[in-house]
């Protein structure tokens, strides 16, 4: 019985880490991690940028310090500062 759930768990598991996104998600919420990836700049570059106001305000997620950034908001600012 054991070997029989470990199996079909195992199954289970390949199909959701191979399914693709039913639908794309349009305004995902980006962390710090996320936008120096996208940017290309150093998490203190990014820091600076908020410091000096230069750089779109993030949320700060309910009940934690994690603070994130809209992706339409960094798209709509890259846009704008020509980068």
């Amino acid at each position: 019985m054991k070997q029989l759930q470990t199996e079909s768990f195992s199954v289970w598991k390949r199909k959701i880490a191979n399914r693709k996104p039913t639908r794309e998600i349009k305004n995902r919420l980006l962390s710090v991690n996320d936008l120096m990836e996208k940017l290309g700049v150093s998490r203190m570059t990014i820091y600076r940028w908020r410091k000096s106001g230069r750089f779109p305000e993030g949320r700060r997620l309910a009940g934690s310090n994690l603070v994130k950034w809209s992706e339409a908001t960094i798209d709509q600012w890259v846009k704008e500062e020509g980068l």
